[in-house]
């Protein structure tokens, strides 16, 4: 409302509209590649700095690969069906294209990414080039392997003590 100088502002939910303006930093941080957006906390991305996320993942992601999960039965065939959808990519897809190759129904699909994300096996990010807030998503130990192997070097207590 301040922003826009109106009590009663029409909303929109497009990047480059007056109301999504306030937002413009989520994808001018986004876009660079300047920090980690994932779902850490309460079911909701926040950003993290990339020293911090090693000890974010640590204490915090589920040490297990996805097919381990699987084989175990506790990841469900659909979240299992995302992972595989990453290879023989370069590692980040659209939401569109990681949808149509793991052939998922929306309401499945964004099912099966909650799985991800609760573990932190996956990480959002925001096209490097271009306009528009398309957002994609990459496996967190394909995209960050530096931050994923420091994070299993440290145990969990380690993490969350080097993380507070």
């Amino acid at each position: 409302q301040a922003h826009m100088g109106d009590p009663n502002p029409p909303i929109s939910a497009k990047w480059d509209s007056p109301s999504g303006y306030v937002y413009t930093w989520r994808w001018e941080l986004g876009r660079p590649h300047v920090a980690f957006y994932g779902t850490v906390v309460a079911k909701k991305p926040p950003w993290v700095a990339f020293d911090r996320l090693p000890c974010v993942l640590a204490a915090m992601m589920d040490r297990r690969n996805p097919a381990e999960a699987y084989a175990a039965g506790e990841l469900s065939k659909n979240a299992f069906d995302l992972t595989k959808a990453f290879e023989g990519t370069e590692g980040v897809l659209s939401t569109k294209e990681l949808r149509a190759r793991a052939g998922l129904e929306r309401a499945t699909y964004l099912k099966a990414v909650e799985e991800l994300d609760s573990r932190l096996w996956l990480a959002k990010r925001f096209f490097d080039e271009g306009s528009g807030d398309e957002m994609s998503h990459a496996l967190i130990s394909r995209h960050y392997p530096d931050a994923h192997q420091e994070a299993i070097a440290m145990t969990p207590l380690e993490g969350l003590v080097k993380l507070l």
